[in-house]
């Protein structure tokens, strides 16, 4: 992408939108999936974005919700900031290392529809209802993958969280 490309582009969205038209094939991440090194193409990750913004609006998550993630540094998280941009949900990153005081503080000045973390973590989020874990999150997503591919629209069907891209827009 050119810098007078790049001057057209009107915000991260619009950049990562352009890159998948421009290069969908191309490599865009070299990591471990389900422990196994695996390259995803640009499009792929636009693809498991794009399942993980509906598996939220599944949940009934919506713009301006806010969402806290507490993570460490792996591919589910990149699936859900791109998500967050899709739909207008707020991402709210909580360092992996707080615990207790730190965390409710995060909860507690956020007010998150929802949040997200490990098996591992989810005890320390006293609220069960509004906590889950990337897993559980993750195989709601790639349900759609399955239903997608079971109905032909895998690769290129209709995705409305595609059109989300402001707290006050509508899908299409």
């Amino acid at each position: 992408m050119t810098l007078a490309q790049i001057r057209g582009v009107s915000g991260l969205l619009d950049l990562f939108d352009s890159a998948r038209a421009a290069r969908g094939g191309a490599p865009a991440l070299d990591a471990l999936v389900g422990g196994r090194r695996t390259v995803l193409p640009l499009g792929a990750v636009h693809e498991r974005a794009d399942r993980m913004a509906r598996a939220l609006l599944a949940r009934g998550l919506g713009p301006g919700d806010r969402v806290v993630v507490h993570l460490a540094n792996r591919v589910e998280y990149l699936d859900l900031l791109l998500a967050c941009l899709r739909t207008g949900i707020i991402l709210v990153p909580a360092n992996v290392l707080y615990r207790g005081r730190e965390l409710g503080h995060i909860v507690s000045d956020a007010d998150p529809a929802l949040v997200v973390t490990s098996p591992e973590h989810v005890d320390l989020f006293g609220d069960a209802s509004r906590a889950t874990t990337i897993e559980a999150l993750g195989a709601e997503a790639e349900a759609f993958a399955t239903a997608d591919a079971a109905v032909g629209t895998a690769g290129g069907g209709p995705r409305p969280p595609g059109h989300i891209r402001t707290p006050d827009a509508t899908t299409s």
